[in-house]
């Protein structure tokens, strides 16, 4: 059995090999239009997600969120925001611009730690 600290390492090495293998996925299917693949993307997101959710007992829960008026317009800004994100990803390494989307996957983490430090810091 393994201690927390190697299952995080364990889950570190995993994501790490997984983002540095999308580009290889991505790019063997440079015959599909991004925006194609994007629709795939969200289509079976949207197929695991609402299957998740009936399998756990939060529905009724996460039902009340997103009828909620406050939180609706913020899904809507952060679904559009990560539509962006993993089309422009797609279409650059689509484009061979593969090691400027991988500096950018880099460095965009350090920069959200940032901007959360500077705007949560308050709340």
């Amino acid at each position: 059995m393994l201690n927390n600290e190697t299952k995080g390492v364990v889950a570190a090495i995993a994501a790490f090999l997984a983002w540095g293998l999308f580009p290889v996925f991505w790019k063997s299917l440079y015959l599909i239009p991004p925006l194609e693949l994007l629709a795939q993307r969200v289509v079976w997101s949207l197929i695991v997600i609402c299957s998740t959710i009936l399998f756990t007992a939060r529905a009724k829960q996460i039902k009340q969120t997103v009828q909620s008026k406050k939180a609706s317009p913020l899904f809507l800004l952060t679904s559009a925001l990560i539509a962006i994100n993993w089309f422009v990803f797609i279409w650059a390494v689509n484009n061979g611009h593969i090691v400027s989307s991988s500096l950018g996957y880099y460095i965009n983490p350090l920069l959200n730690v940032v901007l959360g430090t500077i705007f949560l810091m308050n709340t």
